[in-house]
């Protein structure tokens, strides 16, 4: 009946263990999912008007006491996040677009359920986007799906484009100004050293105009970091202060939500995990048995056996050397 017993109470901890750590899992599940009610869900304020707006910020300007007229450079960056109760389907309609819009994926990550996880596929994107279609493309985006959160970000390159851009002629001038002292050189080792100073000003002027046409890829494309989550119910925004007993009743309803998703957990833990708990239960009975020297039913172990076989020889041969004495 010990034996019993407390395999009984070995069975229970292991079961109680594997219902925490469900109902964690659950409560982490539950948590990512409603988590999304924390953003600023301010994706109407962004309309089309305001997105191109944003796009046509190559103004021209001219700078104080000069003639010339320059161009702002503006490299524009939006981040969305999105929901979808139809993961696979959305994700084809986003990268569909982007490939529309002569666009390209330049970061990809798409997490897709796991043994435990149930509806909480995951995709997060990079996108480059022409400037000139980005506008269209956003407006896109935001009809696959419910817009969560939309937020935009502009960096002005215009004064390292500029400064780029002055050091090019300066090492253009120079070049120019050696190739001329080359042509008038007649020792070697002037020859020598304006050919090494001409090397080394051809590199430094590509290496800016690099600089330079990465600033303008930067500037002509748009970066789209876009997040979508699958989910069952669509976040809606909160518009109004909630009051006590609303926020009581989305805590029971999320304790109901974990205590499911716990109960599910555990289920396939216990299905997962059976084989082992099995095994285990086999080697814990099979150490106790022979640890407490017999079996259940009352039998002598035979290493019991062998003992008293030992002994019994040894008594008959004391007896024997008796009769013979």
């Amino acid at each position: 009946m010990r034996i019993h017993s407390r395999q009984i109470k070995i069975f229970c901890i292991i079961l109680l263990l594997s219902l925490l750590i469900a109902c964690s899992r659950g409560g982490k599940k539950s948590a990512s999912q409603e988590g999304t009610t924390q953003y600023d869900t301010k994706a109407d304020i962004f309309t089309e008007e305001k997105i191109k707006g944003n796009q046509s910020m190559e103004i021209q300007s001219g700078e104080p006491g000069a003639g010339e007229v320059g161009i702002q450079k503006i490299a524009m960056t939006y981040n969305l996040e999105m929901q979808t109760k139809e993961f696979e389907k959305t994700q084809q309609e986003i990268e569909s677009t982007v490939f529309k819009h002569k666009g390209f994926i330049e970061y990809s990550e798409i997490r897709h359920n796991d043994y435990y996880s149930s509806g909480t596929q995951y995709a997060h994107w990079i996108f480059k986007i022409p400037k000139e279609v980005s506008g269209n493309a956003l407006e896109e985006f935001k009809t696959f799906g419910h817009l969560v959160r939309m937020q935009q970000q502009g960096e002005n390159l215009t004064s390292a484009y500029q400064d780029t851009q002055s050091k090019i002629e300066l090492y253009q001038m120079k070049e120019e100004r050696l190739k001329a002292l080359l042509s008038k050189a007649e020792k070697m080792e002037d020859i020598i050293k304006l050919e090494e100073s001409i090397t080394d000003t051809i590199y430094q002027k590509d290496n800016l105009n690099k600089a330079l046409k990465g600033m303008d890829k930067r500037v002509d494309y748009v970066t789209v970091e876009l997040s979508l989550t699958e989910v069952r119910d669509y976040t809606e925004p909160k518009t109004e202060m909630i009051s006590f007993g609303q926020r009581v009743l989305i805590a029971f309803k999320e304790m109901g939500n974990n205590i499911v998703y716990g109960l599910q957990n555990l289920i396939l833990g216990i299905i997962y995990w059976l084989p082992l708990l099995i095994i285990l239960i086999i080697i814990v009975f099979i150490v106790k048995r022979f640890r407490r020297g017999c079996p259940l039913k009352k039998k002598t172990c035979f290493w019991k056996k062998k003992k008293e076989t030992v002994e019994e020889k040894t008594v008959k041969e004391e007896e024997q050397n008796r009769e013979d004495e």
